[in-house]
């Protein structure tokens, strides 16, 4: 199998599953959490919020944007990274324990993109019922609105890359189930230095520009 602009599209599907799988197990914790202790929800949201300014308290408005730009490009970078550093792990530092075990390894593989859109997922639902619950609708839908241009960017750029992520595994997948690691390492970097990689990455590059210009202008609404 060869890794293609319309595998990667056809991946998007899964992304958005669990995507959406996370916004509904954040709706769901949400929910129970302040219910039980509004406490404990209020200080998990400060640590949350305190975390995301990170960038504007230490670096001003002048450098926000792009501390945003570049902070989301690393992450991103290193979610499609990940599938081929960590076949280099299990290669290098793990071949005995992991050799004979190859559906594990695959498991673990495919929890690097899912993991990362159920979580991201989860935080955003998280965020938004404990702003519904404890300010009321009508500062609900006016975040919201401030946040959907840079939100819908940030989270194409995510389901893109972690499509990606998925499409290395559907090619590799033939080659972890019979234990050849060398040849996934070898595969994977080619697959990593791919024009569809690099055409992917320019894509997701731009939606992050975008988004960051975005969001640094927003940035004094919130």
């Amino acid at each position: 199998m060869r890794l293609t602009l319309r595998l990667v599209l056809n991946k998007f599907y899964w992304s958005i599953f669990y995507f959406f799988m996370g916004l509904l197990f954040g709706l769901v914790v949400g929910n129970i959490i302040y219910r039980i202790n509004k406490n404990m929800y209020k200080l998990i949201m400060g640590i949350w919020i305190h975390r995301i300014s990170f960038g504007l308290t230490f670096l001003g408005d002048k450098y926000y944007t792009l501390w945003v730009i570049l902070n989301n490009i690393l992450v991103l970078f290193l979610v499609i990274s990940a599938t081929f550093l960590l076949l280099r792990g299990v290669n290098i530092l793990f071949r005995d324990r992991f050799s004979k075990r190859p559906k594990f390894v695959f498991s673990l593989l495919h929890m690097i993109p899912s993991g990362v859109l159920f979580i991201n997922g989860f935080v955003i639902s998280f965020f938004s019922i404990y702003v519904l619950l404890n300010l009321g609708y009508g500062k609900f839908v006016e975040i919201l609105l401030i946040m959907i241009p840079n939100g819908l960017t940030e989270i194409l750029a995510l389901m893109l890359a972690c499509s990606l992520g998925f499409s290395y595994l559907d090619v590799l997948k033939p080659f972890i189930m019979k234990m050849m690691w060398k040849e996934c390492v070898k595969n994977g970097k080619r697959l990593f230095n791919s024009k569809t990689t690099f055409y992917i990455m320019i894509l997701i590059s731009l939606l992050i520009i975008f988004s960051g210009f975005i969001e640094g202008s927003l940035e004094s609404l919130l």
